[in-house]
């Protein structure tokens, strides 16, 4: 596989350095992954590849950008090991698609129901067996369309204080935006929980 490389530094080596879990320090570090939307699916295709591949990691993936369906083979394309995946699709009912029943997917009626994703998250953590465990939040900017800042804010401090006492790590995705937006204020409000934030450059 082709180490991917995005405006001149070597994004996956980033990963292999920055990425706690790599270094073996218990769990339950907290990462900001902010990436240009023109990168996200690169990034975050080389993201999970890295943890199912290269860490030996299992985990739980939040998908706001992809249904299931068209999900899988683009990770298998991608050599990420969906094995290692339990998947929380919060698009496929939105879109009013009726998705075949899947032990390895919680279908989310919408992106405001965060309740029932953050219930989802936590159904899958027991079911997953590796030393290390993630959980990657896709994308925070994609749930905050639909959730006030404050109803964000409160849902990203408890399941991050859940992943910590849990020892799994977790990566927050997000999509940079203009300066000053609601993006801004929603890192500025989630800094206090951050272990480490990776930027990627535009």
């Amino acid at each position: 596989m082709t180490e991917l490389t995005i405006s001149g530094f070597n994004f996956t080596e980033l990963l292999r350095k920055r990425l706690p879990i790599y270094h073996k320090a218990g769990g339950g570090k907290i990462t900001l992954l902010d990436t240009p939307q023109q990168y996200h699916l690169p990034v975050t295709l080389e993201l999970l590849r890295v943890l199912t591949t290269e860490f030996d990691s299992s985990g739980v993936y939040m998908t706001t950008m992809k249904v299931y369906s068209e999900l899988v083979p683009i990770l298998d394309a991608h050599e990420v090991d969906v094995s290692k995946i339990y998947f929380v699709d919060v698009v496929s009912k939105m879109y009013g698609l009726e998705p075949e029943r899947t032990p390895r997917c919680e279908f989310v009626s919408s992106p405001i129901n965060i309740q029932s994703i953050k219930n989802a998250v936590s159904g899958y953590l027991d079911k997953l067996t590796s030393q290390r465990r993630f959980v990657v939040f896709d994308s925070l900017t994609t749930i905050l369309l639909y959730n006030s800042l404050p109803r964000i804010v409160q849902f990203t401090t408890d399941i991050a204080e859940h992943l910590k006492a849990q020892h799994v790590d977790a990566i927050l995705v997000m999509m940079t935006t203009a300066k000053g937006s609601t993006n801004d204020k929603l890192i500025a409000e989630l800094k206090p929980i951050l272990d480490d934030r990776i930027d990627i450059p535009d």
